[in-house]
C-alpha cells in the first residue's frame, strides 16, 4: 500500500468480479487496508449499506469530483453470500441504484467520475450493452466514464451533452 499511496494513488476501485474471491471478509479487510493506507476505496460499502453510504466526493484545484464504480459480477461467488449482503456490501449494476447514485453525485459535485467492470474480455470493441448503458449514465448525468475489464483497449468517444463535453472510454 505504500507504494500504491507514494505513487500519488487517493482512491482505488474495488468494485470487480474478483473482489469476493475471499468472500465477505475479504472485501471487509482489503477495504479496511486501503482505508489504514489513506486511500478511499470505492465500489463496496463496508461502513453503511450502499443506500445509505455517503457518496465519495474529492475536491481538486476547488472541483468536486464525485467517484462511483460497479461491476458486472462477481464470478458467480454471489450465490455463496446472502442477499443482504449482497445488497450491504457490493456496488453492482442495478439501474436503480445506479440512476440514484449519479443523480446524488450531480446534486452534490461540480463532475461526476464512473468505473465500470463490464465487457467481453479481449474483445476490442465495446458490445452494444456496454454501449446502451454508458450512453445512458451520460444521459442521467456522467461526465466521465472510464471501463475496465477487458485486458485489452477499447476505443473512446466524447459524446456532447447539453452543450457539454463528456468522455466514455470503453
Amino acid at each position: 500500500m505504500d507504494a500504491i499511496k507514494e505513487a500519488g494513488y487517493h482512491v482505488l476501485d474495488l468494485a470487480h468480479n474478483h473482489i469476493l474471491d475471499s468472500q465477505i471478509e475479504g472485501v471487509i479487510s482489503t477495504a479496511d487496508i486501503i482505508e489504514k493506507a489513506g486511500i478511499t476505496p470505492i465500489g463496496v460499502y463496508t461502513h453503511e449499506p450502499r443506500v445509505q453510504a455517503p457518496l465519495v466526493i474529492k475536491e481538486v484545484n476547488g472541483i468536486k469530483v464525485a467517484l462511483l464504480a460497479y461491476s458486472y459480477g462477481f464470478n458467480g461467488i454471489e450465490q455463496y453470500i446472502s442477499k443482504e449482503d449482497y445488497n450491504r456490501y457490493l456496488s453492482d449494476l442495478n439501474e436503480d441504484k445506479m440512476k440514484a447514485e449519479i443523480e446524488r453525485a450531480e446534486k452534490e459535485a461540480d463532475i461526476t467520475i464512473i468505473m465500470l467492470q463490464m465487457g467481453v474480455e479481449y474483445r476490442l470493441e465495446p458490445t452494444e450493452e456496454q454501449k446502451a448503458l454508458y450512453h445512458k449514465m451520460i444521459d442521467l448525468g456522467a461526465d466521465i466514464i472510464f471501463g475496465g475489464h477487458l485486458y485489452v483497449v477499447e476505443p473512446s468517444e466524447t459524446v456532447e451533452k447539453d452543450g457539454d463535453k463528456k468522455l466514455i472510454v470503453y
